[in-house]
């Protein structure tokens, strides 16, 4: 597209152009147009590396690797919106993983996050209640965010509204976390 673009600015810069220079721009320009169409039209296709991810996690299914086969793989699922495979799979790690594992809170988020992809709300909020029983302090800020987010969306406007506050006066909140709570507690009005 390089070689286009400079073609058509040398005919732009010439002062007057004949008709056939004229017709020249036009087709180049339409040419160019045509191109930069198709070119946004293009998406990859991880369809065959998904299968691999796959394939890894399913032969070593409790190792650092496999998980974070199947992590990839997920991640697949859901760029390509394909949510019941993603909440399927997603299943299948937490199931293997232990509580005490550093990735199963990060994990059971992102599950969260795909049931509610899937309006599957009463089980999401069950998940944030499983995870706020072993949160730190810390981590309980956005948890309870999420939980908020999911009150929402349920239309629980009232206790939603409490879970924001909750997050907003919550001594381990940081700046953004409350900033995002005290957003979405304008939505509850």
């Amino acid at each position: 597209m390089g070689e286009i673009n400079k073609e058509i600015s040398a005919l732009e810069e010439k002062k007057s152009p004949n008709k056939k220079e004229k017709a020249k721009l036009e087709k180049l320009k339409k040419d160019l147009e045509t191109k930069t169409d198709k070119a946004s039209d293009l998406r990859p296709d991880h369809t065959a590396s998904n299968q691999e991810y796959l394939a890894f996690f399913e032969a070593s299914p409790s190792s650092a690797e496999g998980r974070r086969a199947a992590l990839h793989a997920v991640k697949g699922f859901l760029n390509k919106k394909e949510f019941k495979k993603a909440k399927e799979l997603t299943e299948k790690l937490l199931s293997g993983m232990s509580k005490s594992s550093l990735f199963y809170p990060s994990v059971t988020k992102l599950y969260i996050k795909i049931l509610s992809e899937l309006s599957e709300t009463d089980a999401a909020l069950s998940k944030v209640e499983e995870l706020l029983t072993f949160s730190s302090e810390k981590e309980e800020p956005e948890t309870l965010l999420l939980k908020g987010v999911l009150l929402l969306q349920k239309g629980s406007n009232e206790e939603a509204s409490k879970t924001f506050d909750a997050v907003v006066t919550h001594f381990h909140a940081g700046q953004s976390v409350k900033s995002q709570a005290k957003a979405y507690k304008a939505l509850t009005f």
